[in-house]
């Protein structure tokens, strides 16, 4: 028998399980057009860690992805608060820790090359995500008519409308009800209750005191767990209290298809 919400309905899934936008593989912060496009053929839903990578990457990792798959798939970003921010000079950042912690400045220098790392390249300036840089990441994934944008943080009132023109579907992360209500009130199609144990942008609530807290308070709106969930009793568990599939990163970093550092396969 094979495990299947209204979920999958929804999205066009098999099988109510979700890959977490996660960051930092080897190739440059955000999770492997492998694992994404092996995460969707398998039937669950594949997602891009997007937020800390720029527009014309994302770009690239979507349309590898699909070279990969013809199964639906997401972007997960993240909305800053700021209107205005001012971009620091990465010289100018790294003077300034030299001077004031030459001790933390060299302990950094010696364990990039023990983990296996590779040190920026000195000609390399650093992105910096900003309002505008924001912008620019949705328009390439509305451009590119992503099937799912999942919104890790931030606003979600410009962004659903936008979205739902193009026939895309957004999902929110919540920590608490009232974000819940927020993004519900603002057309989210699905709100992902992520717990205290979740590795990403979470709250003070854990997981399983607050799942029914927001099923409760969105209903009929699909509410999708997160946070600590790794196996079938994390699953049933979070169904039970009323959620109708989970949102997992943890589980899917020691996947060959994740290909991180094996220093930290260790880790999990």
């Amino acid at each position: 028998m094979k495990l299947r919400t209204p979920l999958c309905d929804l999205l066009g899934i098999d099988v109510p399980i979700i890959q977490a936008g996660m960051g930092w593989d080897k190739e440059g912060m955000t999770t492997p057009p492998a694992l994404v496009a092996a995460v969707s053929n398998s039937g669950g839903l594949g997602c891009i860690g997007g937020s800390s990578i720029r527009p014309e990457v994302i770009r690239e990792r979507i349309r590898a992805v699909r070279k990969l798959t013809d199964r639906p798939f997401g972007v997960d970003i993240t909305l800053p608060k700021m209107e205005d921010v001012k971009i620091p000079d990465p010289d100018e950042v790294r003077k300034e820790i030299e001077e004031k912690y030459p001790k933390h400045a060299r302990f950094t220098d010696e364990l990039i090359p023990k983990l296996g790392l590779t040190p920026q390249p000195p000609d390399r300036k650093s992105w910096v995500k900003t309002p505008a840089a924001t912008r620019e990441q949705l328009k390439v994934i509305l451009e590119e008519k992503v099937p799912i944008l999942i919104i890790g943080l931030g606003d979600t009132a410009e962004v659903v409308p936008l979205a739902h023109e193009r026939g895309i579907k957004v999902m929110a992360l919540a920590g608490a009800v009232k974000h819940a209500l927020s993004h519900a009130r603002k057309g989210a199609d699905v709100i992902i209750a992520q717990g205290y144990e979740a590795g990403g942008h979470t709250g003070t609530i854990g997981n399983f005191p607050l799942i029914p807290q927001i099923v409760d308070a969105v209903k009929p709106k699909p509410v999708v767990a997160a946070g600590g969930i790794c196996d079938g009793r994390g699953v049933a568990a979070a169904l039970a209290l009323g959620a109708v599939g989970v949102w997992c990163g943890t589980a899917f970093l020691v996947t060959k298809e994740c290909g991180i550092n094996p220093v930290y396969k260790n880790k999990f």
